[in-house]
């Protein structure tokens, strides 16, 4: 999904308590949304049209592949990005603490992660992220989520190791 969206489903009863609040919260309730698209078909503000397109486009692709195609690519890419980050550097999380869409790598190489990320963006086009704030050095994440493959994650591992001489 698109950042800036968020998805959700209202049940018929949970429907009826906010139609029946004598109050309406701007943003922190459902109310005002729902009696808008009930009289005019369409949302109360105005949307961010092009992630509502993208989270469409998205959803057809998810369609077409199917859950379990796409859960087990994803576990794909996560083992091979673990497997990765095992032989050459180490993985940050504690074993079980693992996360299915993004693996945060410790840098035990002591590479120089802000200009390896940059130089890969530069080289190859392709995107990772340092760690969160003084972690930022210590360690790195690749997602392996959404679109990716196990071959364009090879790819950017390939990056990685080619500029950081590995």
């Amino acid at each position: 999904m698109p950042p800036g969206l968020a998805v959700c489903t209202v049940s018929e009863d949970a429907y009826e308590r906010e139609l029946d609040k004598d109050s309406a919260s701007w943003y922190g309730g459902f109310q005002r949304c729902l009696d808008y698209y009930d009289r005019k078909g369409q949302t109360h503000s105005t949307p961010a049209i092009p992630n509502m397109l993208a989270y469409r486009t998205q959803m057809k692709h998810m369609l077409e592949e199917g859950h379990a195609a796409r859960d087990e690519r994803h576990q794909e890419m996560a083992e091979y990005t673990r497997e990765w980050a095992r032989e050459h550097f180490g993985l940050f999380p504690e074993d079980g603490y693992e996360s299915q869409t993004v693996t945060c790598i410790e840098n035990t190489q002591d590479i120089d992660v802000a200009a390896t990320v940059e130089q890969v963006s530069e080289e190859y086009d392709m995107v990772f992220s340092s760690g969160y704030g003084d972690l930022s050095e210590e360690s790195f994440r690749i997602g392996h989520m959404g679109e990716h493959t196990v071959e364009s994650v090879k790819e950017l591992t390939d990056a990685i190791e080619d500029v950081a001489d590995l």
